[in-house]
């Protein structure tokens, strides 16, 4: 998902997404990667939910992703306007990304590990492509834990800055250099790609370049930051366009 083969870089910077006498969320322990960046969020609420729901008659563990009042977080870069959000719809087998031809192209937000107690939820979150400097706006709500609304920046420019110093240790096999990851694994046996297993995964279009690697293995720091890469193009194998491409 845009870190396969590289050392991540850790970035300065969090922030208290809200505070109050029953919730509380954290966003940071920020690591950079040269399609987007990892981050930490941490919930908790005074009063747990209840730690089990019931699926189609089976019961099943809770999340704070899950029911009405859930929580609800949208990333936005404040400088291109690009977004997404948690929880999000699932592209189904086969199936691609829908794509933006208006507006600012889809922002990749998803949940790679996350767990905890019905009282506290800590997850592992993926945002790509790299912001282009600027604000990068974290809010939404939580209205089970009575957040009706919450917002919160971090500073888009330790994390840009950071990415000069990744590493590369090797190149991804059939991955266009560059790609973040659209939340796809590779074909399968007849050809449908399989979603990764992830809370609420968004779909995500094409990110910044791979930065071609230096002698001493670095990643160089040029360009790429708004996303726009070689990945911007049509698939050769079914001819349908790529998410990211403005027609």
């Amino acid at each position: 998902m845009g870190n396969e083969g590289e050392l991540p870089v850790s970035a300065p910077g969090d922030v208290v997404l809200f505070g109050t006498a029953d919730a509380g969320g954290w966003v940071g322990a920020l690591r950079v990667y040269s399609g987007g960046f990892e981050c930490t969020l941490r919930v908790m609420q005074r009063e747990p939910r209840e730690p089990m729901r019931m699926v189609d008659g089976r019961r099943v563990p809770s999340t704070v992703w899950d029911g009405d009042g859930a929580l609800r977080l949208e990333v936005r870069y404040a400088a291109n306007g690009r977004a997404g959000e948690l929880p999000g719809r699932r592209p189904l087998p086969g199936q691609r990304p829908p794509v933006r031809r208006d507006g600012p192209q889809l922002l990749g937000v998803s949940q790679r590990t996350g767990g905890g107690s019905p009282g506290e939820w800590d997850a592992q979150l993926w945002i790509g492509p790299l912001p282009p400097g600027g604000p990068v706006v974290f809010s939404g709500s939580w209205r089970a834990a009575g957040v009706e609304e919450f917002r919160a920046e971090l500073d888009g420019a330790p994390i840009v800055a950071a990415a000069a110093g990744v590493t590369r240790l090797w190149q991804v096999p059939h991955r266009t250099p560059g790609d973040p990851g659209r939340g796809y694994r590779e074909p399968g046996p007849g050809g449908h790609r399989r979603p990764r297993s992830s809370i609420g995964h968004m779909t995500i279009s094409s990110g910044s370049p791979m930065r071609d690697a230096e002698p001493d293995g670095r990643a160089d720091a040029g360009g790429g930051a708004d996303g726009a890469g070689e990945a911007d193009r049509a698939d050769p194998a079914d001819g349908t366009e790529e998410p990211g491409r403005d027609r």
